[in-house]
């Protein structure tokens, strides 16, 4: 299980070696206001080879240096999802979702910070696109965000009626 302290623990690591990444999945939902579950962290990082390095060389701080050493770049234009353990849970870095890469997450990305520690985190729109799938998981939190759409949307309109 992920918590608030695992998540701003590798958080601080990636932002202390500069690794450019929007955090996705469970744990952005968790983050836009649902409480429930997750046994990852999922990021959507900038496919560049200086950014993969600078993954790996924050993940040094985690693992072995050969274990970092089988991690390349190619792995991340051949498989959807590079997946590292960490112990008790896993991290999963993808550079595309479908349409949605970093550069298209990052338009509508916010901060949240945890425990002093600068989060970026997909915003309402981009989640939406990402929980299109058929898990259940994805329907309720498609569903939580869409609704959480509304609501924004509504207490705007509501904030400044038109006469």
């Amino acid at each position: 299980m992920i918590t608030l302290e695992k998540l701003s623990s590798f958080c601080n690591v990636l932002n202390q070696n500069g690794v450019k990444y929007i955090l996705i999945g469970g744990c952005a939902v968790i983050l836009h206001g649902l409480e429930r579950p997750t046994c990852d962290i999922d990021f959507l990082i900038e496919n560049t080879e200086e950014n993969i390095n600078r993954i790996k060389k924050a993940l040094l701080t985690y693992l072995d240096v050969d274990t970092v050493k089988e991690i390349t770049p190619d792995m991340f234009r051949k498989y959807k999802v590079v997946r590292v353990g960490l112990g008790d849970y896993y991290v999963d870095f993808m550079t595309q979702i479908g349409d949605v890469d970093y550069k298209v997450a990052e338009s509508d990305a916010y901060i949240e910070k945890i425990n002093n520690v600068e989060i970026p985190v997909a915003g309402l729109d981009t989640m939406i696109k990402l929980k299109q799938g058929f898990r259940e998981s994805d329907i309720k939190d498609r569903l939580f965000l869409e609704g959480k759409k509304h609501y924004l949307k509504e207490k705007e309109k509501n904030k400044n009626p038109t006469i």
